[in-house]
């Protein structure tokens, strides 16, 4: 059950990574870091979710890693993010990360890929 919705939590990150793009930004221009950063986590979160879905050791690796990159890249947004729009989508991709990383790691989620 915990693996059914880390993969659902992890396609909303995946399309979060694509969909950020749309969100207000005050005039300011985007960090190019920031842009090129999310279009690969959301790239490279395609084939994660999918390996996941498979219960494939790998997926289950992979989502670990490219999660973290993701709470990694959204924490900044809390701080320092220029509207309150990006700083509530920076609060809820942490959260998504956070959950995503706890399910993936319950011990039922380490046994289904064994």
């Amino acid at each position: 059950m915990s693996v059914m919705v880390a993969v659902v939590l992890s396609v909303v990150n995946v399309i979060g990574n694509f969909v950020s793009f749309a969100l207000p930004t005050g005039g300011e221009t985007v960090p190019t870091f920031v842009i090129v950063s999310s279009i690969v986590l959301g790239v490279a979160g395609i084939p994660v979710v999918v390996g996941l879905w498979l219960l494939r050791r790998w997926g289950f690796i992979l989502t670990l890693v490219v999660t973290a990159l993701n709470l990694l890249s959204a924490l900044p947004g809390i701080l320092v993010g220029p509207t309150t729009a990006i700083k509530v989508f920076s609060v809820v991709a942490v959260l998504i990360s956070v959950d995503i990383i706890v399910l993936v790691t319950r011990p039922e989620a380490r046994r289904a890929h064994r």
